[in-house]
């Protein structure tokens, strides 16, 4: 049953190219699904692109934790610091007539200035051969089946489930198998997604290793996409990144998480609706109080939209996602928080969840500091609106406030007592469109703690402040 199961797994985020690689076009200029009737094919057709792009950030961060961000500290030593980084991106793609095509994308990420310069006795410099050296963001083919309409995608490519608030993985990409049948604008497809290796923590242990294995069916609208996925992921002994999330959960977990999604325009609004739930269970766990079973409780809804009103356009976002609740005392050993998977760019708001702890805490770390990050809405409601405003073709400007609460009180840096005041941000963005191919976007955010962010003196932290600029050259 498992082999067959596996099977059927692997077939199903081509479709998400459907979806979620519509989503982030502009970053990933990424090819969709090829077509469904093979014929005959002659030469190949090469194409080149990239991106240089050039960021600066300026960070203080009064609470001084940050790991995964930009800084490391303690909750009581806050950070203060600039830095400039340099990224390229290079991209090269391959087309053999309408049903073979490849691509394969070259990166150094975020390579901070001076950070390998070493002095030489003329004054000049030189760069230490290892750092900084290119790494691959994708490499993979997607081509049909002679005579059917079935196609493969499979390598290391970029991939999100729905509008992304469960499974994202578009910075990095991931190893992917990918099987699709498209027929007319309804798309089903099953895959089998590398999101560790080796995770598992215990020496010794075969098949450490995470897969997400699922299916996924979308359905082309006239203006979006509506899809429904599947997602079964085994952890056997250790149980993989559970480990770090929520202890070691025993022998054996098993999650499911059952998502369901909407992108289209409805009337004059673009909308965009995400809805997911997670099943399923982790045997013998170390959650909670006693001994026993944990079962897999959480789930999360995220709505989003956009009026564009040229020269104005608002937006807004409404989510919710459960927590755990015993960062509040509770006794259970059920998991209700919604577990996510996501890479860590930025997700919504600027300081909190990119460059701060959130309130999405782990069992092992109830009554002490946090440093939870890219955790989307886990264990946080938050409600947003915001503007931009087109000054003129090339320069907008606008901002987005954010009121966030934690669903289950939390103290997040080791607190007396709980709270479920997160606080509020406000984020100011300037884009501006120097040329067709260069851009230079700037942000400012500005994060004033709440209640579930004092230390143990009982103070709360200083509000936090960031900024970052954004000069990108695209070719």
């Amino acid at each position: 049953m498992k082999k067959f199961v596996v099977l059927l797994v692997v077939l199903a985020l081509t479709c998400i190219s459907t979806s979620a690689f519509a989503v982030h076009q502009e970053e990933t200029d990424q090819p969709g699904i090829v077509k469904s009737e093979p014929g005959v094919t002659s030469g190949v057709a090469m194409t080149f692109s990239g991106s240089l792009d050039i960021r600066e950030r300026f960070y203080n961060d009064s609470v001084g934790l940050g790991s995964g961000g930009i800084f490391t500290g303690t909750p009581t030593a806050p950070a203060r610091t600039t830095n400039t980084q340099e990224r390229i991106r290079f991209n090269v793609d391959a087309k053999v007539g309408d049903y073979l095509n490849g691509r394969i994308t070259l990166e150094n990420d975020w390579d901070t200035f001076g950070r390998v310069e070493q002095p030489q006795g003329n004054g000049q410099t030189t760069s230490a051969a290892a750092a900084g050296r290119p790494e691959f963001r994708e490499a993979w083919m997607n081509f049909m089946f002679p005579g059917i309409p079935v196609g493969v995608k499979a390598g290391h490519q970029l991939l999100q489930l729905g509008n992304g608030w469960f499974f994202r993985s578009m910075k990095y990409g991931s190893d992917a198998w990918v099987v699709y049948n498209g027929t007319g604008n309804n798309t089903l497809a099953f895959y089998d997604v590398r999101v560790g290796e080796g995770v598992g923590g215990v020496g010794g242990q075969p098949d450490q290793d995470l897969d997400f294995y699922g299916v996924l069916d979308a359905y082309k609208l006239a203006d979006g996409v509506v899809s429904i996925d599947l997602t079964w992921s085994a952890a056997p002994s250790s149980g993989g990144p559970f480990t770090a999330i929520f202890g070691n959960p025993g022998k054996r977990t098993d999650l499911y998480n059952l998502g369901l999604s909407y992108a289209a325009k409805t009337g004059p609004i673009h909308l965009k609706i995400e809805g997911d739930y997670q099943m399923g269970k982790a045997e013998e766990s170390t959650v909670g109080t006693g001994t026993g079973d944990s079962k897999f409780k959480g789930y999360q809804l995220v709505v989003q939209g956009s009026l564009p009103m040229d020269p104005l356009s608002i937006n807004f976002t409404l989510a919710y996602g459960s927590g755990l609740k015993q960062l509040d005392g509770d006794t259970t050993k059920d998991v209700n928080q919604v577990i996510t998977v996501m890479d860590n760019d930025q997700h919504y708001t600027l300081i909190y969840e990119y460059l701060e702890p959130t309130g999405a805490l782990n069992t092992v770390q109830v009554g002490t500091a946090n440093e939870s990050l890219h955790t989307g809405f886990a264990n946080t409601m938050a409600a947003n609106i915001g503007a931009m405003f087109n000054v003129s073709k090339r320069v907008a400007i606008g901002f987005d406030y954010w009121y966030l609460q934690a669903t289950e009180k939390v103290a997040i840096m080791g607190g007396a007592e709980t709270d479920s005041n997160l606080g509020q941000e406000i984020d100011f963005k300037l884009n501006w469109k120097l040329y067709d191919n260069l851009t230079w976007n700037w942000q400012a955010g500005w994060f004033m703690h709440g209640d579930a962010y004092k230390l143990a003196n009982g103070e709360t932290p200083d509000d936090s402040t960031a900024v970052l600029g954004m000069l990108s050259f695209k070719f």
